[in-house]
């Protein structure tokens, strides 16, 4: 988010709107308030393609909203902003959340069973419990204010999976 909000504010400086600038991105880390989550964050995979399933990992914003929202990327670790998965990196981290953000594709195309029908993740938590969610790649692919709606789509599907552990 740090690189988000450098860009925000050369361009407010290159518009000759520096505390509007300001402004925008203090409003931005309010409206985005780190939560600490009670036991084991959730893990989230944000996929920005389904074939191959391409993953934020740590030079990614979406990386920062995921932790900020109270969640895990699993891939956090790895190099770059963002990373092909195989099947098997996927399995061996279960992710209890599978966010479907494909990059160009319209919201009202994204279809959960490409995700459910993939051999072998019938194991994958997410799949297993229903977990499985679109949130359109405008909220959390693109470095600006919307940002604030993709970590609230984050939130929303963290704390339900957090519920759902509990048992309601």
């Amino acid at each position: 988010m740090q690189d988000v909000y450098a860009d925000i504010r050369r361009i407010a400086l290159a518009l000759d709107v520096v505390a509007r600038g300001e402004t925008l991105i203090a409003q931005m880390q309010q409206d985005m308030p780190r939560v600490t989550p009670k036991s084991a964050a959730p893990r989230v995979l944000v996929e920005w393609w389904p074939k191959p399933v391409i993953a934020p990992t740590r030079d990614s914003w979406a990386t920062d909203l995921i932790q900020l929202a109270g969640g895990c990327n699993p891939w956090a670790d790895l190099a770059g902003k963002s990373q092909p998965l195989s099947d098997e990196q996927v399995l061996a981290q279960a992710p209890d959340i599978v966010v479907m953000a494909w990059c160009g594709v319209p919201l009202h195309n994204y279809r959960s069973e490409i995700v459910t029908r993939r051999p072998g993740w019938e194991q994958v938590p997410a799949v297993r419990e229903g977990r499985v969610h679109a949130v359109t790649e405008a909220f959390l692919g693109r470095p600006g204010p919307r940002l604030v709606d993709g970590y609230r789509a984050l939130r929303g599907l963290i704390e339900a999976c957090e519920v759902a552990r509990v048992g309601g």
